[in-house]
């Protein structure tokens, strides 16, 4: 039996539904292009809005269903303090701050190092001051001990008369200053050496200190990896991440009654003006629609069979297997109604092309447009990650009319993925 359809059908379609319900009634209020009157009064101004809520309606009605039908069919209740996408998200958010983290430490440490290297340079040349002044004193010392241990008496007793005598006795003041602060010079250079010596082990330290922290933190990031892993590869084995999505018809429940409410607001709003126009030229682009991203088709549209477990659950898309980081584009101009984290999706993107057509770009790591942008094709709008993604790298790419997925295969070009 195939099980009930994954929170990825349910949390797309009720996003693709607000992304509808922003242009929702405009082609059938210009029915005869730009420039034409609203015909038929407020009721023919509000009976788009009247069709919106009797799908989203029966799409209520759908997920309630659903929602009874997953809680016969579940056994047991796992209770769980954190919904499985939560923790991944939060698993991602650590990821990212250490990272981060890791870096800072790099700056860090490399202006350490250069700073120690200065401070060593600066240790040399104190060393070599120092060198050179012990030289002097010891040659100094050499001609005391040559001359005996009273050479001053000996030069003032060499006197020839009175005036040499002051003559002798003032160079032996002036030698002996010398001597005082030649002395003075090299108490001074081992001070110095030693206060350098001090302020180069203690930047060494920092540098160590630097290093074993960002250690760690590589060791602890390398730690969220594997329990990010773990995660996932839990979510993919375990039959109890069933429980999942009883949570998310749930909020989906939730969601599409708020829903109503706005698009009751919008048929309200919709009576004091008219709707713009919005053309388009999706639908003649079938078969030649570019592909999103270059990589490989790891999971199609349809019905996916889990041989494992003998379960069936539905792809509303392709998920593309990329390297991270690879641009994403535009397959079709349009604009950007929803630019946002969905859980299930991470980084998600819907473009509205006109005439009830979307394109949904999910786990994107970076995005590059805002909502209300207006894109061209074959513009960079995104970056391949890995955010709410189970299967790592990868691009979840849909195509929607009038909010019902429909499958991308015929609408690409013919040349197979890389």
């Amino acid at each position: 039996m195939v099980a009930p359809a994954r929170p990825r059908r349910i949390a797309v379609s009720v996003l693709a539904f607000v992304a509808l319900s922003a242009l929702a009634g405009r082609v059938d209020a210009q029915a005869e292009g730009e420039g034409h009157e609203v015909l038929g009064g407020p009721d023919a101004i509000t009976a788009p809005f009247d069709r919106d809520i009797e799908r989203e309606s029966a799409e209520l009605e759908r997920v309630r269903r659903e929602l009874d039908q997953a809680r016969q069919d579940r056994k047991t209740i796992a209770v769980r303090e954190n919904k499985i996408l939560g923790q991944l998200n939060s698993i991602d958010s650590d990821l990212a701050l250490k990272e981060r983290l890791i870096s800072g430490l790099a700056r860090k440490e490399d202006r350490l190092a250069a700073d120690l290297e200065r401070t060593r340079a600066r240790l040399a040349q104190e060393e070599a001051k120092l060198a050179e002044r012990r030289d002097v004193l010891r040659r100094r010392l050499r001609n005391i001990y040559k001359y005996g241990e009273k050479p001053g008496l000996q030069v003032l007793l060499g006197a020839s008369s009175a005036v040499d005598l002051i003559r002798r006795f003032d160079w032996l003041l002036l030698v002996a200053a010398q001597d005082r602060r030649l002395v003075e010079d090299v108490r001074e250079s081992v001070l110095k050496v030693h206060e350098v010596e001090q302020e180069a082990a203690r930047k060494q330290a920092e540098v160590r200190a630097i290093r074993q922290e960002s250690e760690g933190e590589r060791a602890e990031l390398a730690e969220k990896r594997e329990e990010r892993a773990g995660l996932l590869d839990s979510v993919r084995k375990e039959k109890k991440s069933r429980e999942q999505v009883i949570a998310e018809l749930e909020q989906a429940e939730k969601q599409v009654q708020q829903l109503i409410t706005e698009l009751e607001e919008k048929a309200k709003l919709a009576l004091e003006g008219g709707l713009p126009p919005e053309g388009t030229g999706f639908e003649e682009r079938r078969g030649k629609l570019p592909w999103p991203v270059a990589g490989k088709v790891e999971r199609w549209f349809g019905v996916q069979k889990d041989k494992r477990f003998g379960t069936s659950t539905f792809n509303g898309g392709v998920d593309i297997k990329a390297e991270r980081e690879s641009d994403v584009v535009a397959v079709h101009r349009g604009r950007a109604d929803y630019v946002n984290w969905l859980p299930g999706y991470g980084q998600c993107i819907i473009i509205n092309h006109g005439a009830g057509y979307y394109t949904l770009y999910a786990h994107t790591s970076k995005v590059f447009v805002s909502a209300g942008d207006v894109v061209q094709t074959g513009q960079v709008i995104a970056s391949v990650g890995d955010t709410g993604s189970m299967l790592g790298n990868v691009l979840h790419f849909e195509i929607r009319k009038d909010a019902e997925p429909i499958n991308p295969a015929p609408w690409m070009v013919s040349s197979p993925l890389r």
